[in-house]
């Protein structure tokens, strides 16, 4: 509920910790987030990393990754931490973002292969020109390809956003 509240990024994540960290207290428990808000007329991304692995944006025209870093302990930990955000401006039309969880790379085969960043990576790359909800199929495609049916450990939860070259002035983004 808070984050449809007003409010910036870090000061939304550091509210939703407090309250966080008093259900939990002494329980040993916690959770990672990655927080990204899209400004699309501003052309601007804004993020809290809490604990969470980066989002990964794959820039085709330049055939490079990028990470959206930035420090963050893990909500529930630490009531009193004070979470920052992070900026990122510009972008192009076919960038895709990608916002997963560790499941997917830590995916293991039959013989405890893991499936790894780099074919994680290798499969966004390869779908690139493909939407959003094709690129996300794509994985999920190629993950239970390379597991063959094997019981996952955790969740596995995958986001992506692409720039679409809109009608107007302004890129169109898909979600």
């Amino acid at each position: 509920m808070r984050a449809a509240q007003c409010g910036d990024p870090s000061q939304i994540i550091t509210e939703m910790n407090r309250h966080l960290a008093l259900d939990v207290l002494n329980t040993g428990r916690f959770m990672t987030l990655f927080y990204l808000s899209i400004e699309p007329a501003k052309r601007k991304l804004r993020w809290v990393r809490a604990g969470h692995t980066p989002a990964v944006i794959y820039d085709p025209a330049r055939k490079e990754f990028s990470e959206l870093k930035g420090g963050g302990l893990a909500l529930g930990v630490d009531e009193t931490f004070d979470y920052q955000h992070f900026l990122k401006t510009g972008r192009t039309a076919g960038q895709v973002i990608v916002v997963d969880t560790d499941e997917i790379w830590e995916a293991c085969n039959r013989d405890g292969k893991m499936y790894g960043q780099e074919r994680f990576r290798d499969i966004i790359r390869q779908n690139a020109d493909l939407p959003a909800n094709a690129i996300l199929d794509a994985v999920y495609e190629d993950v239970n390809h390379f597991t063959l049916g094997r019981k996952r450990q955790d969740d596995m939860t995958l986001v992506v956003v692409k720039v679409e070259k809109g009608l107007g002035a302004t890129d169109d983004w898909q979600i």
